[in-house]
Protein backbone atom coordinates (compact mmCIF):
# COMPACT_ATOMS: atom_id res chain seq x y z
CA UNK A 1 0.00 0.00 0.00
CA UNK A 2 1.54 2.95 -0.95
CA UNK A 3 2.29 6.10 -3.70
CA UNK A 4 4.43 5.84 -6.61
CA UNK A 5 7.13 4.59 -4.42
CA UNK A 6 4.94 1.03 -3.64
CA UNK A 7 3.92 1.29 -7.41
CA UNK A 8 7.43 1.07 -8.58
CA UNK A 9 7.02 4.28 -11.25
CA UNK A 10 10.18 4.66 -13.89
CA UNK A 11 12.65 2.01 -11.51
CA UNK A 12 14.25 1.65 -14.66
CA UNK A 13 13.65 4.98 -16.31
CA UNK A 14 16.60 6.61 -18.56
CA UNK A 15 13.90 9.14 -20.54
CA UNK A 16 10.76 10.58 -19.41
CA UNK A 17 8.18 8.32 -21.15
CA UNK A 18 9.15 5.71 -19.17
CA UNK A 19 8.31 7.60 -15.80
CA UNK A 20 4.54 6.51 -16.35
CA UNK A 21 5.42 2.34 -16.35
CA UNK A 22 5.07 0.74 -12.90
CA UNK A 23 7.59 -1.56 -12.72
CA UNK A 24 5.52 -3.27 -9.71
CA UNK A 25 7.74 -6.74 -9.97
CA UNK A 26 10.85 -5.48 -8.24
CA UNK A 27 9.51 -3.10 -6.08
CA UNK A 28 11.40 -3.84 -2.86
CA UNK A 29 8.00 -4.32 -0.19
CA UNK A 30 6.58 -6.63 -2.65
CA UNK A 31 7.88 -6.82 -5.90
CA UNK A 32 8.35 -10.68 -6.83
CA UNK A 33 9.98 -10.66 -10.21
CA UNK A 34 13.14 -12.61 -10.67
CA UNK A 35 14.90 -13.95 -7.57
CA UNK A 36 16.39 -12.39 -4.86
CA UNK A 37 19.94 -12.71 -6.89
CA UNK A 38 18.65 -10.52 -9.27
CA UNK A 39 16.21 -8.35 -7.47
CA UNK A 40 16.87 -8.30 -3.99
CA UNK A 41 13.30 -7.77 -2.67
CA UNK A 42 11.47 -8.67 0.49
CA UNK A 43 9.23 -11.96 -1.45
CA UNK A 44 12.68 -12.63 -2.75
CA UNK A 45 14.34 -13.74 -0.10
CA UNK A 46 11.43 -15.04 2.17
CA UNK A 47 10.56 -17.32 -1.49
CA UNK A 48 14.05 -18.93 -0.39
CA UNK A 49 12.18 -19.77 3.05
CA UNK A 50 8.46 -20.33 1.35
CA UNK A 51 8.25 -21.54 -2.15
CA UNK A 52 4.38 -21.01 -1.94
CA UNK A 53 4.69 -17.57 -0.61
CA UNK A 54 1.85 -15.58 -3.22
CA UNK A 55 0.49 -11.84 -3.19
CA UNK A 56 3.73 -10.35 -4.87
CA UNK A 57 3.45 -8.16 -8.06
CA UNK A 58 4.97 -9.57 -11.41
CA UNK A 59 6.74 -7.80 -14.01
CA UNK A 60 5.13 -4.36 -15.06
CA UNK A 61 1.12 -3.57 -14.43
CA UNK A 62 -1.25 -1.39 -13.01
CA UNK A 63 -3.40 -2.08 -10.12
CA UNK A 64 -6.44 -3.10 -12.10
CA UNK A 65 -4.15 -5.53 -13.58
CA UNK A 66 -3.44 -9.56 -12.43
CA UNK A 67 0.63 -9.28 -12.40
CA UNK A 68 0.14 -6.31 -9.82
CA UNK A 69 -1.56 -9.18 -7.54
CA UNK A 70 -1.90 -7.91 -3.94
CA UNK A 71 -0.15 -4.54 -4.59
CA UNK A 72 -2.80 -1.64 -4.34
CA UNK A 73 -0.55 1.58 -4.52
CA UNK A 74 -1.34 4.26 -6.90
CA UNK A 75 0.35 6.96 -8.63
CA UNK A 76 -0.03 10.29 -6.67
CA UNK A 77 -1.94 8.73 -3.47
CA UNK A 78 -2.16 10.35 -0.44
CA UNK A 79 -2.31 9.46 3.46
CA UNK A 80 -6.05 10.66 3.00
CA UNK A 81 -6.38 7.40 -0.26
CA UNK A 82 -5.10 4.91 2.60
CA UNK A 83 -8.20 3.76 4.18
CA UNK A 84 -9.74 3.39 0.73
CA UNK A 85 -6.41 1.37 -0.44
CA UNK A 86 -7.26 -0.94 2.76
CA UNK A 87 -10.32 -1.77 1.95
CA UNK A 88 -9.40 -3.02 -1.91
CA UNK A 89 -7.04 -4.73 0.08
CA UNK A 90 -9.27 -6.73 2.14
CA UNK A 91 -11.66 -7.27 -0.84
CA UNK A 92 -9.20 -8.33 -3.06
CA UNK A 93 -7.25 -11.40 -0.40
CA UNK A 94 -11.28 -12.24 0.45
CA UNK A 95 -11.92 -12.88 -3.16
CA UNK A 96 -8.99 -14.75 -3.69
CA UNK A 97 -9.43 -18.43 -3.66
CA UNK A 98 -5.87 -18.85 -2.57
CA UNK A 99 -5.85 -17.19 0.69
CA UNK A 100 -7.88 -18.34 3.72
CA UNK A 101 -8.02 -15.39 5.53
CA UNK A 102 -8.23 -16.89 9.38
CA UNK A 103 -5.56 -19.36 9.07
CA UNK A 104 -2.60 -17.51 6.25
CA UNK A 105 -0.66 -15.12 7.73
CA UNK A 106 -0.20 -12.11 5.74
CA UNK A 107 2.34 -9.07 5.74
CA UNK A 108 1.22 -5.90 4.61
CA UNK A 109 3.15 -3.20 3.74
CA UNK A 110 2.07 1.00 4.08
CA UNK A 111 4.29 3.97 2.54
CA UNK A 112 3.15 7.15 2.12
CA UNK A 113 3.65 10.02 2.63
CA UNK A 114 6.02 11.81 -0.01
CA UNK A 115 2.87 13.00 -1.86
CA UNK A 116 1.35 15.07 0.93
CA UNK A 117 4.26 16.97 2.12
CA UNK A 118 4.93 17.81 -2.09
CA UNK A 119 1.31 18.82 -3.02
CA UNK A 120 -0.64 19.63 0.30
CA UNK A 121 1.49 20.97 2.54
CA UNK A 122 1.52 24.10 1.05
CA UNK A 123 -2.19 24.70 0.40
CA UNK A 124 -3.46 23.45 3.86
CA UNK A 125 -4.59 26.76 6.23
CA UNK A 126 -1.01 25.66 8.56
CA UNK A 127 1.72 23.00 7.08
CA UNK A 128 1.61 21.43 10.54
CA UNK A 129 -1.83 20.15 10.38
CA UNK A 130 -0.93 17.64 7.75
CA UNK A 131 0.45 15.46 10.72
CA UNK A 132 -2.79 15.24 12.38
CA UNK A 133 -4.27 14.35 9.47
CA UNK A 134 -2.15 11.56 8.70
CA UNK A 135 -2.43 10.37 12.58
CA UNK A 136 -5.85 9.78 12.02
CA UNK A 137 -5.56 8.25 8.44
CA UNK A 138 -3.28 5.97 9.74
CA UNK A 139 -5.25 5.16 12.77
CA UNK A 140 -8.39 4.61 10.65
CA UNK A 141 -6.76 2.36 7.90
CA UNK A 142 -5.03 0.48 10.82
CA UNK A 143 -8.09 -0.40 11.99
CA UNK A 144 -9.35 -1.74 8.56
CA UNK A 145 -6.98 -3.80 8.75
CA UNK A 146 -7.36 -5.13 11.84
CA UNK A 147 -11.06 -5.96 12.15
CA UNK A 148 -10.65 -7.83 8.49
CA UNK A 149 -7.58 -9.82 8.61
CA UNK A 150 -6.52 -11.71 11.09
CA UNK A 151 -3.00 -13.22 11.31
CA UNK A 152 -1.54 -9.88 9.86
CA UNK A 153 1.59 -8.08 10.15
CA UNK A 154 1.95 -4.24 8.99
CA UNK A 155 5.10 -2.76 8.32
CA UNK A 156 4.80 1.00 8.53
CA UNK A 157 7.53 2.67 5.92
CA UNK A 158 8.62 6.51 6.73
CA UNK A 159 8.72 8.53 3.72
CA UNK A 160 12.19 9.83 3.13
CA UNK A 161 13.16 13.22 4.04
CA UNK A 162 12.69 15.51 1.23
CA UNK A 163 15.54 17.82 1.95
CA UNK A 164 17.85 15.43 0.37
CA UNK A 165 15.58 15.64 -2.74
CA UNK A 166 15.94 19.21 -2.77
CA UNK A 167 19.55 18.92 -2.31
CA UNK A 168 20.77 16.73 -4.72
CA UNK A 169 19.39 19.04 -7.46
CA UNK A 170 22.34 21.29 -6.33
CA UNK A 171 24.52 22.13 -9.13
CA UNK A 172 22.77 19.37 -11.61
CA UNK A 173 20.16 21.68 -13.66
CA UNK A 174 18.53 20.17 -16.21
CA UNK A 175 15.03 22.15 -17.57
CA UNK A 176 13.36 19.01 -18.26
CA UNK A 177 13.63 17.83 -14.43
CA UNK A 178 13.08 21.41 -13.41
CA UNK A 179 9.47 21.29 -15.26
CA UNK A 180 8.76 17.72 -13.67
CA UNK A 181 10.15 18.50 -10.42
CA UNK A 182 7.54 21.75 -10.24
CA UNK A 183 4.63 19.55 -11.05
CA UNK A 184 5.08 16.80 -8.80
CA UNK A 185 6.44 18.53 -5.81
CA UNK A 186 5.49 21.93 -6.21
CA UNK A 187 5.55 22.82 -2.17
CA UNK A 188 9.02 21.94 -1.92
CA UNK A 189 10.30 23.07 -5.46
CA UNK A 190 8.20 25.76 -6.53
CA UNK A 191 10.12 29.04 -5.71
CA UNK A 192 6.81 30.74 -4.68
CA UNK A 193 7.47 28.26 -1.21
CA UNK A 194 11.05 28.74 -1.00
CA UNK A 195 11.14 31.28 1.96
CA UNK A 196 8.80 28.46 3.56
CA UNK A 197 11.38 25.51 3.19
CA UNK A 198 12.96 25.68 6.58
CA UNK A 199 9.10 25.21 8.14
CA UNK A 200 8.51 22.52 5.87
CA UNK A 201 11.56 20.60 6.39
CA UNK A 202 10.63 20.48 10.43
CA UNK A 203 7.13 19.34 9.52
CA UNK A 204 8.91 16.35 7.70
CA UNK A 205 10.81 15.54 10.49
CA UNK A 206 8.52 15.82 12.79
CA UNK A 207 6.26 13.40 10.72
CA UNK A 208 8.79 10.70 11.95
CA UNK A 209 7.43 11.09 15.46
CA UNK A 210 3.69 11.40 14.94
Amino acid sequence: MGDSLSAGSGIFATRFMHLFIENRGVVAAIGGEGTWRKYLTLPNILKEFNPNLIGYSLGDSATTQPQSEMNVAEVGAMSKDMPFMAEQLVKKMKNDPRINIQKHWKLISLFIGSNDFCSEMCISPSPWSILESHKNDLITTLRILRDNLPRTFVSILIPPHLKAFINSRKGRFSLDCYFITNIVCPCLIGLQYKDRRAEYYNVISRSVCV
